[in-house]
């Protein structure tokens, strides 16, 4: 299943963002960079395979995005830089074998 480019992009006040379980193989790279509001981003138990560089975008309110039970096997080492008020990021289940240098920075 994918989603179409700008698919939350008249949603601009969106709190929780949840595609969890739905067998996603890919994100378009804008499809929740435009959503500022946002405090969780929910996308485990999908098929992902990897992230599209600025996915996130950046955001002062992003406190917890869950990636848990997907395929990834890389990540880019800016894919949380803009995120100031991240507290919490879920990784197991994956296929991560290591993690770039600064990717929490």
């Amino acid at each position: 299943l994918q989603l179409p480019n700008n698919f939350f992009e008249t949603a601009t006040d969106l709190r929780d963002i949840d595609l969890s379980g739905n067998r996603l193989t890919t994100l378009p790279s804008n499809i929740i960079s435009n959503n500022l509001m946002r405090q969780s981003i929910l996308l485990s138990g999908n098929q992902l395979r990897s992230l599209p560089v600025g996915i996130f975008g950046s955001s002062t309110t992003t406190r917890t995005i869950e990636l848990h039970d997907n395929n990834l096997t890389v990540l880019d080492a800016c894919v949380f830089r803009d995120l100031p008020s991240l507290q919490r990021v879920t990784l197991n289940w994956n296929n991560l074998t290591s993690l770039p240098t600064g990717l929490f920075r």
